[in-house]
This record gives C-alpha cells, structure tokens and sequence, in this order.
C-alpha cells in the first residue's frame, strides 16, 4: 500500500506556485532589468537545461548507463509508478502492471482532488494526460503566461 508524506498534507492549499509568482513579481517591480531565471514553473517533461542534454547525449554514445538515462528523459511518459522500498532508484515503472491497478486508482483520485482543492492550473491537462495534443497546447499556454510574468 503506499502512503503519503504526512508532511505533504501539512502545505497550505495552493501554496507554492501562488508565492512563488508573488515573490517574482514583487522582485521584478524593484528590479525591472534583472534577468531571471526561472526554474520552479515550467515544462517539466525537460527538467534538465538543454546545455546537460546534451552533453549527456555526447556521453551516452561511450557511456551505456548514461545511454539509458538518456532514452529515460527523452521518451517519458504521463505517468509512473514505482515501489520505492524494492526499487529506490525508480528504474522499473510499474503503471501498467495490473497487480496495482486499485493502489494506482486511488491514488489518481487523490491527486486529482488535491490539484482541485488547490486550484493547481495543470489539472484540465491532467484530466487529459492520454491527449498528447492537449498536454502539449496546455504547456504552451503555460510558456506564453511565463514569459508575460
């Protein structure tokens, strides 16, 4: 059965995109020409700056462990689900294998009521995670409002 960080529920709804987007605004009104770099919001499909892809790319050719990094950043998908107590590094996505299809259920739910409960804007993507079209239309809405904040 998984469980969830007890430490998780103790956030406030809505709390850390809000502040965070306060806060930058806050600071560019006092610091019009600062140039910022953000790396709390955005498309998180491509954690890694594009500089790290690729060198990891050019390492991954002499570099098998790193080749199957590579094709693990490169090709994610909507979701994953891992057992962490028997696979710490979260190599083996269980998602699809119907033994935990229940646990899997349950815990869509409950993100989903939480992305509700908090107003996280991902939620109609999320709602449509299969629709490769609309994740995509959705993290473009997401980088045009980025570039406006």
């Amino acid at each position: 059965m998984a469980t969830v960080n007890e430490n998780f529920l103790k956030l406030q709804a809505g709390y850390l995109f809000p502040e965070i987007g306060k806060r930058v605004c806050a600071f560019k009104e006092k610091n019009p020409t600062a140039k910022i770099i953000s790396m709390g919001i955005g498309d998180v499909t491509q954690p890694l700056a594009p500089a790290v892809i690729k060198a990891m790319k050019k390492a991954a050719l002499k570099d098998r462990e790193i080749e199957s990094r590579v094709r693990l950043f490169s090709y994610r998908i909507p979701e994953e689900f891992y057992k962490l107590d028997s696979d710490p590094d979260a190599l083996e996505n269980l998602i699809q294998d119907p033994r935990f299809s229940d646990e899997i259920e349950v815990m869509r739910k409950r993100l989903e009521a939480y992305m509700a409960e908090t107003g996280d804007p991902a939620l109609e993507a999320y709602s449509h995670r299969e629709n490769q079209d609309e994740i995509a239309q959705f993290m473009q809405e997401q980088r045009i409002k980025s570039g406006k904040r």
